[in-house]
């Protein structure tokens, strides 16, 4: 029965003024704009990362590598390429998304008990 009420207002002869119809939006562009939108999320997220990476210094990483290493928290290739290019920097710098894994591993470190400056 609902489907019937809205059926019958769907069609009705309704004009919208000027003003209305140029703030109202297409469905396809708003997600257009919603994914435009989460890709320049991705590449700020990115970016942060890196600039975080970097700020932490390479110092803070090759403290970092034996602890990770003796641990075990390495989970991957990708992991131990990325912190091997952080110990490299500012010679090597890690993208984005090794950037990220490698603020991942600094958190796993932290909740296993490591602490810049203690070893």
């Amino acid at each position: 029965m609902c489907e019937d009420c809205w059926k019958k207002v769907k069609a009705l002869p309704v004009s919208l003024s000027s003003e209305i119809e140029a703030v109202l939006k297409d469905v396809a562009e708003i997600k257009s704009e919603a994914r435009d939108a989460k890709k320049d999320q991705y590449v700020v997220s990115g970016i942060e990362a890196q600039t975080q990476v970097v700020e932490l210094g390479v110092a803070y990483w090759i403290a970092l590598q034996p602890f990770i290493m003796e641990k075990r928290l390495i989970s991957s290739q990708d992991d131990n390429i990325a912190i091997r290019m952080a110990c490299q920097i500012p010679s090597k710098l890690p993208n984005s998304y090794q950037s990220q894994r490698l603020l991942q591993l600094a958190e796993r470190a932290a909740s296993e008990g490591w602490r810049y400056g203690n070893g």
